[in-house]
């Protein structure tokens, strides 16, 4: 949905994580995002998921859209996905 006050030409609204035999987890990014931060959740290795992003464009064409991931295993962060 078109938010006109909003500047942004995208907005991303949520984040999911899809693993097989497994709920969704959804990630609500469209409100207070520090709250985000206290959030963790547990993949452990082996298994296959896949991350879906949710968001709407307006106003203009987008070009260029990157997506960077961080993850950290036993509290170290590893170098950035793309």
């Amino acid at each position: 949905s078109f938010e006109p006050d909003n500047p942004k030409k995208v907005i991303v609204k949520r984040l999911v994580l899809v693993a097989a035999d497994r709920p969704e987890i959804s990630l609500d990014l469209s409100g207070d995002l520090s709250q985000l931060k206290k959030e963790t959740f547990i993949i452990k290795e082996g298994v296959s998921y896949k991350i879906r992003i949710e968001f709407i464009v307006q106003r203009e064409i987008v070009h260029g859209l990157k997506y960077v991931q961080k993850t950290s295993k036993l509290g170290v962060t590893g170098k950035g996905n793309r």
